[in-house]
């Protein structure tokens, strides 16, 4: 279906929409767990997600306020908010401060909200137009992301305090989805900018899981773990 018009794919519920994300996500470990050489970097995995996912939706399309057609699919998205994350520490930061804002790796935008925004409100790279007008559209039942995921690669040996950087790393970048979730403050964010959220950590040792784990502190149970079968 690639490469289809927009108007030649059925229109599809963000239910189904989900639904596709799930199954690519399953897609993606079942192949990483099989052929785990095939992937050298985190873009790698990226990639991939795309390829299954874009196989299961076609050339999915939304039209914005001014009719002009977005697909819903992007990487390195930005976040609602201004964040440090020196070391392995995450923390939100003032609106009006020299931070910049994070990225999610993959986020599967929310074809309601697209419909009521123009294209610069959309692709959402000014942060002044963020706080004034994006953030005021999206509530509970309309966020800005409908799914949005991280990917993390670890592609050496896990040895020494190889597991607490990898396991406090992953937490990291789940504590950026948590956040856009939830953000904890009305200073910072907006809650529910990202709907449905998942952090997957593919590594290869999978005797070091439980270790990886242990520093993990905010696994909210939106965390998975993916090692190749037979090493």
């Amino acid at each position: 279906m690639l490469g289809l018009d927009s108007n030649e794919i059925e229109e599809k519920s963000n239910s189904d929409i989900v639904r596709a994300v799930d199954s690519s996500i399953e897609k993606l470990c079942y192949d990483f767990q099989k052929y785990p050489y095939n992937y050298f970097t985190e873009n790698d995995l990226v990639c991939k997600f795309y390829q299954f996912f874009t196989s299961e939706t076609g050339d999915y399309m939304a039209k914005d306020r001014d009719e002009k057609n977005h697909r819903i699919i992007h990487m390195e998205y930005p976040t609602p908010f201004k964040c440090s994350m020196k070391g392995t520490d995450l923390q939100l930061m003032a609106d009006n401060s020299r931070y910049r804002r994070g990225h999610f790796d993959i986020a599967i935008l929310n074809q309601d909200i697209i419909r009521q925004l123009n294209f610069e409100e959309i692709r959402s790279q000014s942060f002044p137009m963020v706080m004034n007008k994006v953030l005021k559209k999206v509530n509970r039942t309309c966020p800005m992301i409908l799914y949005a995921l991280e990917f993390i690669f670890h592609r050496g040996c896990l040895k020494k305090k190889g597991p607490e950087d990898f396991g406090r790393k992953i937490n990291q970048d789940h504590l950026k989805l948590i956040k856009a979730n939830n953000p904890g403050t009305q200073m910072f964010g907006k809650n529910n900018f990202v709907q449905n959220y998942l952090t997957v950590a593919f590594f290869y040792d999978s005797a070091q899981e439980n270790n990886i784990r242990r520093f993990v502190q905010d696994d909210d149970g939106r965390v998975r773990s993916q090692t190749p079968r037979g090493l």
